[in-house]
């Protein structure tokens, strides 16, 4: 700045004075210090009212910058309150999934084992009455492979009814009739 030049030039001149014998005092030309006081004078206000304008744009940047700092802090309380509630909220949606989760299983599992008892119940059933029906179909072809009191009962029958047709052709004595009615009785039992 200007007024710090000006500010030297008064320096120089007081320290290039002459001194006093014995003495600190110096020898300085009254009129070019007057002179360059009054310089720095008249300048002073330029730069105190440029001092006191950068003075008070950087108060104003510097509430600026303090209320947006303020905000930014506002709002990043409010997005950490946020993400802490949607963390609460997925935990404890996690934790609710994990409870729902087992409990199917628990009941899946339930339903599993009463489904396997049913189906072994109904199959114990099934392989009873089938053990039945087997039993019955090796007893029926069992009977059909040997013969029944009815087929012995049959064939006696079937043996006496020709025996009883021959004692009665030979009481009669009529041997040409009763070969004849003895055959047509043969063929009728066959």
């Amino acid at each position: 700045m200007e007024i710090h030049n000006k500010l030297d030039e008064l320096a120089e001149l007081v320290d290039s004075a002459r001194t006093m014998p014995m003495s600190s005092s110096a020898i300085v030309n009254k009129t070019e210090v007057l002179a360059q006081i009054t310089r720095i004078r008249d300048m002073l206000p330029e730069a105190l009212a440029a001092a006191d304008t950068v003075i008070a744009q950087r108060e104003e940047l510097i509430e600026e910058a303090r209320g947006k700092a303020s905000k930014i802090v506002t709002e990043a309380r409010a997005e950490q309150a946020r993400l802490v509630g949607d963390h609460t909220v997925l935990v404890e949606a996690r934790r609710e999934r994990g409870r729902t989760l087992e409990q199917t299983r628990l009941e899946l599992e339930a339903m599993k084992a009463a489904l396997d008892d049913h189906v072994d119940a109904k199959l114990a059933h099934l392989e009873v009455v089938a053990g039945r029906i087997v039993e019955t179909v090796q007893e029926g072809r069992e009977q059909l492979r040997r013969s029944t009191p009815y087929d012995q009962l049959d064939s006696s029958v079937a043996a006496e009814g020709r025996f009883e047709i021959d004692q009665v052709s030979d009481a009669d004595g009529d041997d040409g009739d009763v070969g004849s009615t003895s055959e047509a009785g043969d063929e009728r039992a066959e």
